[in-house]
C-alpha cells in the first residue's frame, strides 16, 4: 500500500517548493509528483530550469533576466498562478510573455506563441541570444513585439538577421522599465 497521496506531496511541495526535495519527503515516485504537481498547477520555474529541458531552461533564464529588466513586473506563474499559461508578467496591466531563441542553422531567430490562450499577453519579450552563443549572459537584443501581430501570422516568428520588418521592435535592455512606466501614462 502506497504512504504518499495527491494532498500530501502537493502540501510537501507548496512547504518546500522544490521538487526533488518533495519526492524524497514523501516518498511519491517522481513521474507521480511530477504529473499530479502540474495538473495542480504548482511546479516552479526553477524545478522546470532544474529538471525540465535545454529550452525551458533557457526560457526560464530570459523570464529571470526580465525580471532583472523590470523590477515592478508582477510575476505571473509565482503570483497569479503556478505555470500561467497566458502570460509571464504583468506590468502595470501589460501582460508580457517572455521568450528566448537563440540562432537556428538557418540563420533565424524563431520563436512561436499559442493563438489558442484564453488571455493573450499584450507584448511578447523576446530575447534573441548573439549569434553563436546559447546563453543570454554572452548578450543578447532584446525585442518587445505586439502579441496581436505574432498570432496574426499563425503564432509564429522567424527574425532574419538582416532586413526583417521586426527589427523596429528592438529595444534596449536598460531602456524596457521606463518603456513600460511609458505605456503606462
Amino acid at each position: 500500500m502506497k504512504r504518499y497521496t495527491k494532498q500530501a506531496v502537493c502540501e510537501a511541495y507548496k512547504k518546500t517548493v522544490n521538487f526533488n526535495e518533495t519526492v524524497s519527503m514523501t516518498g511519491c515516485p517522481p513521474y507521480v509528483a511530477y504529473l499530479w504537481l502540474k495538473k495542480e498547477k504548482l511546479l516552479s520555474v526553477s524545478d522546470g530550469m532544474k529538471l525540465g529541458t535545454l529550452g525551458g531552461e533557457r526560457g526560464a533564464s530570459a523570464e529571470r533576466e526580465f525580471m532583472k529588466l523590470v523590477p515592478d513586473a508582477m510575476y505571473a506563474n509565482g503570483v497569479i498562478q503556478g505555470n500561467c499559461p497566458s502570460f509571464d508578467f504583468d506590468v502595470y496591466g501589460i501582460l508580457v510573455d517572455v521568450k528566448y531563441s537563440s540562432l537556428n542553422a538557418d540563420g533565424l531567430y524563431l520563436f512561436r506563441a499559442s493563438k489558442n490562450k484564453a488571455l493573450q499577453p499584450d507584448f511578447y519579450a523576446v530575447f534573441c541570444v548573439d549569434p553563436g552563443h546559447k546563453e543570454l549572459s554572452a548578450g543578447y537584443r532584446l525585442f518587445l513585439i505586439p502579441a496581436a501581430f505574432v498570432t496574426a501570422l499563425s503564432g509564429r516568428i522567424n527574425l532574419k538577421t538582416e532586413g526583417s520588418q521586426y527589427w523596429q521592435y528592438e529595444v534596449r535592455p536598460e531602456k524596457l522599465a521606463s518603456i513600460f512606466s511609458e505605456l503606462n501614462d
